[in-house]
């Protein structure tokens, strides 16, 4: 079994505001402890915990932690859906 995520679901995961800790384990693919830990990370780092939701912490932070490019990403959405419909 391959647990990789997939361009198709890091798209869908930018589209929410907040991360989970299970959001955190399937981008990293990593286990509940370590994503609890990078989590905590994040949070001292926003500096202002309490104005975030309780048990999360912003997407965009957590893609910046996994040094996710989401341009690369919505580039190859764009071109995969280009030859898709035809076109290159």
């Amino acid at each position: 079994m391959n647990n990789d995520i997939t361009v198709d679901e890091l798209l869908e995961m930018s589209t929410h505001y907040y991360a989970t800790t299970k959001d955190i384990m399937k981008i990293g693919c990593i286990g509940e402890g370590k994503a609890l830990r990078i989590k905590n990370h994040i949070v001292n780092l926003i500096g202002e915990p309490e104005t975030i939701p309780r048990d999360k912490v912003p997407m965009d932070k957590v893609f910046e932690f996994f040094h996710i490019n989401m341009d690369y990403i919505e580039k190859i959405i764009n071109m995969r859906e280009g030859i898709n419909n035809g076109n290159r």
